[in-house]
């Protein structure tokens, strides 16, 4: 295997270290060191249901390495309810505009719950479930599970949300 890895101030104390879900580094004795910002936003389920969608939106604007558009700011506001909604009750880690490694992608919410990462693809304003938006979303889904060392032991479960969708069956592949 060949690794490119590019740390940018960042010191390394000389100890074995391995990459978290999170995308930080995790040494032997458990402590913590920045190594690469995998995602947006990321909190706990619980801190995101207290957060305001402000806060979230400016940790997302903040984070991004492009101009973000109106629109794009409109579907994040959007997505934060129904994530609210659908993660309420559960325990675990959730993240925003998570980077897909090696594909440069950003997945729109990945929620890490009892071993299962739910891949969550929206697609705001969409009255239909198409079929290059479930590849898509299958795609994130694989691609995490197999290029993302962190989620090589968990469930993978990719996630298609269409907001103006009737109701549908869900459908397995």
């Amino acid at each position: 295997r060949c690794f490119l890895v590019v740390f940018i101030n960042v010191r390394i104390p000389w100890e074995f270290k391995k990459m978290d879900a999170g995308g930080s580094m995790m040494s032997i004795k458990g402590h913590r060191t920045r190594f690469l910002k995998r995602s947006w936003y990321a909190a706990s389920i619980e801190e995101f249901q207290k957060s305001a969608d402000n806060d979230i939106l400016a940790s997302l604007v903040k984070s991004s390495h492009f101009d973000v558009l109106q629109t794009q700011r409109d579907a994040w506001c959007i997505s934060f309810p129904l994530l609210r909604d659908a993660l309420d009750g559960l325990r675990g880690r959730l993240y925003l505009e998570f980077v897909v490694p090696r594909m440069g992608h950003r997945i729109d919410a990945v929620a890490i719950v009892n071993g299962v990462a739910l891949i969550i693809e929206f697609k705001i304003g969409a009255n239909e479930y198409l079929r290059n938006d479930i590849d898509q979303a299958f795609d994130y889904a694989a691609d995490l599970k197999y290029f993302h060392e962190g989620s090589h032991p968990l469930s993978v479960i990719p996630i298609l949300v269409a907001t103006e969708a009737k109701k549908h069956k869900a459908v397995l592949w």
